[in-house]
């Protein structure tokens, strides 16, 4: 027997998906996405079940070159919200910059910190 998929209505008409995006998601060769730790971090509760909708729950779907996205500009709940879209587009452009996810800290010394560091190595 096939699993089915529940999908529930929300007093407003929104629908509810299973929490498909609970887990972390990783794709071929990329670190591990958590779409729910992106949402909150993002602070993008608001548009999270139209993510859910257009299936837009990992990395790959989460650009502006996807179909998904064009369909997430023109959907009338965002435009309803356009004071988010500005969020958007700064945690896609996170997205694109794995290595600002995983970035080592860098600090900057002046010229004297710097000529300490390298007296208290040799």
């Amino acid at each position: 027997m096939a699993a089915s998929q529940i999908i529930t209505c929300t007093p407003g008409g929104e629908e509810k998906h299973p929490s498909i995006a609970d887990e972390d998601i990783s794709e071929e060769g990329g670190d591990p996405f958590s779409f729910n730790t992106w949402i909150d971090d993002n602070q993008l509760h608001e548009l999270k079940d139209i993510f859910l909708t257009l299936q837009m729950t990992t990395p790959s779907k989460l650009h502006t070159g996807s179909t998904e996205f064009g369909q997430l500009m023109r959907d009338p709940r965002v435009l309803q919200k356009a004071y988010l879209i500005p969020v958007l587009m700064d945690a896609l452009a996170v997205l694109k910059l794995p290595s600002v996810r995983h970035r080592p800290n860098i600090v900057f010394l002046s010229a004297e910190e710097e000529a300490a560091m390298t007296r208290l190595n040799e």
